[in-house]
């Protein structure tokens, strides 16, 4: 009842059990996944080293 006056103090838990309830519990379930999160994974990519010049290949010239 609280969650539906909009209580500010109504607990994620109960609006949690509401979502089980009405079944739309499988969106909420992709929150922690971090494979979901475009810009966590944008931010990792550019934290991660670059080279400062290309590679330019192995030759067999001795």
């Amino acid at each position: 009842m609280d969650a539906e006056h909009g209580k500010p103090s109504t607990g994620i838990v109960i609006y949690a059990a509401l979502l089980w309830t009405f079944d739309l519990l499988g969106p909420f379930e992709d929150l922690g996944n971090p494979l979901k999160d475009e810009q966590g994974l944008v931010l990792a990519s550019r934290r991660e080293p670059t080279r400062a010049r290309r590679s330019k290949g192995l030759d067999n010239d001795f």
